[in-house]
């Protein structure tokens, strides 16, 4: 969040190659993209990366079911290691604080953990009006309304809530975008669109929530949607209830942007 430092995630593909850095964590610099630090502490790819919102804490997921957390101010000195998950890590979210953290696998178990001990919270209900710096998982009371808005047979793959707090995104298995307020409740209002040739693997605002970058996990393509003002709220493809009923004050529909350089937007209504 600082924008002072990127953090790398590999797979073990290469592992037996002395000069790879498969398998292992990496962190470099923004300003001259330097790496400054390498670590092989993963058994299996490392695909969940989550600095906290102070910046002071890297929490790394695993393929091997374990969440790694490093302190960055400590020159990414290894401070926890989280072994609660029996499944691959799905998502990773800091508490406002830094002092927990909220995590997914793909088996859509949820725990709560303290973040530099790495112990379990055993009791939930107490982090019940705990204020969340990110949302990532796809399990939770402020999104349990994006599984009933999915045509039958799709389910949502990925999910991203707006740095103001007020979208959530969500790309689902069969390449489409779905944009709903949060929170989302059973029965919401939502725009839905669609350009990837299949599940869409990761999701994500960029910064002012003006636009969304999109990775399809079978069509290898990044793409970034432009959110465009309009004065009327369209409903999904799939239904839902319609938007011009609903509550919301802002209505936006989006422009999937093919070439930024020729400064031309089509519509992707």
């Amino acid at each position: 969040p600082c924008g002072r430092y990127l953090a790398l995630g590999f797979s073990p593909k290469d592992h037996k190659s002395k000069q790879s850095k498969f398998g292992g964590i990496s962190v470099l610099t923004t300003h001259d993209r330097r790496f400054i630090h390498h670590c092989k502490d993963t058994h299996e790819a490392a695909r969940v990366l989550k600095f906290s919102g102070d910046s002071k804490i890297l929490a790394v997921g695993s393929d091997d079911s374990r969440i790694l957390v490093y302190s960055v101010k400590d020159s990414f000195s290894k401070k926890a290691v989280i072994t609660l998950h029996r499944a691959p890590i799905s998502s990773i979210d800091f508490s406002c604080d830094g002092s927990f953290i909220m995590s997914t696998d793909v088996t859509r178990r949820v725990i709560f953990s303290e973040c530099l001990t790495g112990t379990a919270v055993l009791s939930s209900s107490s982090l019940r009006n705990e204020k969340w710096a990110t949302w990532s998982s796809l399990v939770g009371w402020p999104v349990q309304g994006v599984w009933p808005i999915q045509p039958p047979g799709v389910e949502p793959f990925s999910i991203a809530r707006s740095w103001d707090s007020s979208y959530f995104a969500v790309g689902n298995s069969s390449g489409r975008i779905f944009l709903v307020t949060n929170p989302c409740q059973e029965q919401h209002p939502f725009l839905s669109d669609g350009a990837h040739a299949g599940p869409i693997s990761n999701i994500s605002w960029v910064s002012g929530d003006d636009a969304l970058i999109s990775v399809g996990s079978k069509d290898h393509a990044i793409m970034q949607w432009q959110i465009a003002h309009e004065n009327m709220f369209e409903s999904g493809d799939e239904g839902g209830i319609s938007c011009e009923d609903s509550d919301i004050d802002a209505a936006r529909r989006w422009e999937r942007r093919d070439n930024p350089n020729q400064g031309s937007h089509k519509n992707a209504q």
